[in-house]
């Protein structure tokens, strides 16, 4: 079955959303942390994950239906929502890159010192 040209030019645009969003996680890692090949893995999939997650929502969610709201409207919905998703993925990965690094459960890692200090600090 082969794609249409609006299928083709939707995927296009779905893979470059995901491979900038996966190249400014790799960039803003190395930045910050240098060549933490821990940290490295850890920005890199982030950026991938909300790449793929930003993709979707602005190529499938937020499509014309949403164009009868005001722009301060979808802008601060947008602004709420990709908010969250950078902070659900960023714990998700410190906890889980933690339990697998240090051979923990996910609950306990939640309770190290590592993680609260990460959670009140950084």
């Amino acid at each position: 079955m082969a794609l249409s040209f609006r299928q083709k030019y939707q995927l296009r645009r779905f893979l470059w959303i995901v491979i900038v969003g996966t190249g400014i996680g790799f960039i803003y890692t190395l930045t910050e942390d240098g060549w933490d090949h821990i940290a490295l893995v850890n920005g890199t999939s982030a950026g991938f994950i909300i790449g793929i997650l930003v993709a979707y929502l602005e190529l499938f969610v937020f499509t014309s239906s949403l164009r009868k709201f005001s722009f301060l409207y979808l802008f601060l919905l947008r602004l709420a929502i990709y908010f969250a998703i950078a902070l659900v993925v960023t714990l998700v990965l410190f906890v889980v890159s933690r339990a697998i690094r240090y051979e923990l459960n996910l609950r306990a890692v939640w309770f190290t010192q590592e993680f609260q200090t990460y959670l009140h600090n950084d």
